[in-house]
């Protein structure tokens, strides 16, 4: 029994990470990440290793219970490496799997299921690709389906809604947002910010930022990710590498 959600709040970093097969993108990204560090210390390098959703329960409405989907999130681990360098500004984001390794989700959707008993969701797991939600929370949980899967679930008493009704369609949306030539304004122009970024983006900007400052900026690489990638970052200073100076370190996702 389906209905329309009332609310979708899932973002684009939801959709890559589905590009990449949900199932495995909340195992271990595919990421060729960007790490952050600063000097004067020795420090971890931070870098991606799993990817979690998480939800948060809504204000009930009309009498129904309805869940928030936050988006998906890389986690950070620390791994050994040393750096001592002036400062570092740095990425870590998901990198999108190349055109001839593109999966196709033609038919396939998202919905959310009201599950009332441990007999529901072992139906749900049978009936499904993959179970998108990191646990149940308010008895629903969010699960991808191809066609014939939610035909399926119709025939059953499970109530669901629809989350995505076309997952192929709301990739490929994305995808043409991030590859659209990006606005004027330079380097300094925030909507760069707008739209999540593949890794061949992300190294784009940091090189072009090196390029605009080569005197107060440079390249610096902090080993390789769980993939083999290198892991760059961006060394903000005008002194020489090593040289004993305070420092601050950013990380982010």
């Amino acid at each position: 029994m389906a209905s329309d959600c009332a609310t979708r709040s899932c973002t684009a970093n939801q959709l890559i990470g589905a590009r990449v097969a949900p199932s495995k993108a909340r195992s271990v990204t595919g990421s060729g990440a960007l790490a952050i560090c600063c000097a004067g210390e020795s420090l971890p390098v931070a870098h991606p290793q799993a990817i979690e959703q998480q939800s948060k329960p809504r204000s009930p409405r009309n009498g129904a219970t309805k869940v928030e989907c936050r988006c998906i999130r890389a986690t950070l681990i620390e791994m050994p490496a040393l750096l001592s360098i002036s400062a570092i500004v740095s990425i870590a984001l998901a990198q999108v799997p190349p055109a001839n390794d593109r999966v196709s989700y033609a038919g396939e959707s998202v919905v959310r299921v009201k599950l009332d008993s441990i007999r529901d969701l072992r139906l749900m797991e049978a009936l499904s690709v993959d179970m998108w939600s990191h646990g149940i929370y308010n008895g629903e949980a969010e699960f991808q389906v191809t066609a014939e899967q939610r035909r399926s679930i119709d025939s059953t008493d499970l109530a669901y809604c629809v989350m995505i009704d076309d997952l192929e369609a709301a990739i490929e949306a994305e995808r043409k947002r991030i590859e659209a030539p990006p606005p004027e304004g330079g380097i300094a122009d925030l909507a760069w910010f707008a739209q999540v970024k593949d890794l061949a983006a992300i190294n784009a900007r940091l090189d072009a930022l090196v390029a605009a400052r080569p005197d107060l900026a440079s390249i610096v690489v902090a080993g390789q990710s769980l993939e083999g990638r290198p892991i760059r970052g961006l060394r903000i200073s005008a002194l020489a590498v090593g040289t004993p100076a305070p420092a601050v370190l950013f990380d982010a996702t």
